[in-house]
């Protein structure tokens, strides 16, 4: 038996978020927020005070990234939960706002906070590579019609496997 594969530009480009940003552990669109909700996974239990930290240095982040940018974004927000002993930080942003900046200060921040905790696919890409996949994700964002089929879609990474979730 096989199974027909329908593509779509937005399974694309959750599918390309998730090889550009290997911080990334799964991105979902939800219809009904019209959201992108990234998931990031941190080996280990964060206290109160390193979650706080976070959102604190991330949004002075945008704010100062904001300053530069002549256009203002409306922000997204960053929560976090615990499963067991890995905590996930969730970061949630409507498509038509998202900018690649907001997840390269994003996963830039986790790097450096959370170092080999933080887990993420040892993906080396070359900075060409990586430019070019910026440059498509940028144009995909924001165009109303990225998702014209899917109620719920998600991408999940698995090793060096993606796996699409078509949730109707």
């Amino acid at each position: 038996m096989k199974i027909a594969m329908q593509q779509s530009d937005g399974a694309n480009l959750l599918i390309t978020l998730l090889v550009r940003f290997p911080e990334i552990f799964s991105v979902r669109y939800e219809q009904a927020r019209n959201s992108l909700v990234f998931t990031f996974l941190i080996k280990k239990k964060l206290n109160h005070r390193e979650l706080e930290d976070v959102k604190n240095r991330f949004h002075e982040y945008l704010e100062l990234y904001s300053s530069f940018d002549p256009i203002s974004h409306k922000k997204g927000s960053l929560d976090s939960f615990l499963i067991d002993s890995i905590t996930f930080l969730v970061y949630e942003q409507s498509p038509q706002e998202l900018h690649t900046y907001e997840l390269k200060l994003l996963t830039g921040l986790l790097r450096e906070q959370f170092q080999d905790r933080l887990c993420m696919e040892d993906l080396k890409l070359r900075t060409e590579e990586q430019d070019r996949q910026e440059t498509t994700i940028q144009h995909v964002l924001g165009q109303t019609h990225m998702f014209p089929h899917e109620k719920n879609i998600e991408v999940v990474r698995d090793g060096h496997h993606v796996y699409v979730y078509n949730k109707q």
